[in-house]
């Protein structure tokens, strides 16, 4: 009997996701859904992410010797189980979203770039990242990557000025 009421609350569950994607149905769903049980998929937007921000930082000693640019790695590598559970989601979403909102400020405003929260942000970020030493400056980079079937391109969309570390 309790195979049967769970098979029915998958089964309702379901339908409910699918029911989301029809226009007046779906926002009244959205409305009566407090616990943000149905899923938010948006397989198909209007227009696909068509390129990728990567966030990469090099240090400089207090030699003056600078560091290769790493990329910082938000929420680390891929694992099997992250089709269905993914926690590090959020994070990547985060960088990708202050990447996107610093390059909309560089484009819109020449002054206070260093005060806004987005630099702030990426800074916090990469000053946070594990390092061998934790004295000299730190630098950052905001690279964006648009891939095609044919080829991949890069385009650098800002570099940060460099940073003390504490």
């Amino acid at each position: 009997m309790a195979e049967y009421i769970v098979i029915t609350i998958f089964i309702c569950w379901g339908l409910t996701c699918v029911l989301t994607h029809v226009p007046h149905v779906g926002r009244w769903i959205r409305k009566c859904d407090l616990f943000v049980l149905i899923p938010e998929w948006r397989f198909f937007a209007p227009r696909a992410g068509e390129h990728d921000f990567h966030l990469l930082y090099r240090d400089r000693n207090t030699n003056g010797e600078v560091s290769n640019w790493h990329e910082v790695q938000a929420g680390g590598s891929r694992r099997w189980w992250n089709f269905a559970w993914n926690p590090h989601k959020r994070a990547n979403k985060a960088l990708f979203d202050l990447s996107v909102e610093l390059s909309s400020i560089i484009v819109n405003q020449t002054d206070g770039i260093q005060l806004s929260l987005p630099y702030l942000s990426l800074l916090t970020v990469v000053s946070a990242e594990q390092r061998v030493v934790r004295t000299g400056q730190t630098q950052f980079m905001i690279l964006m990557l648009k891939k095609n079937p044919t080829e991949t391109t890069s385009q650098i969309l800002f570099i940060s000025d460099p940073h003390d570390l504490c």
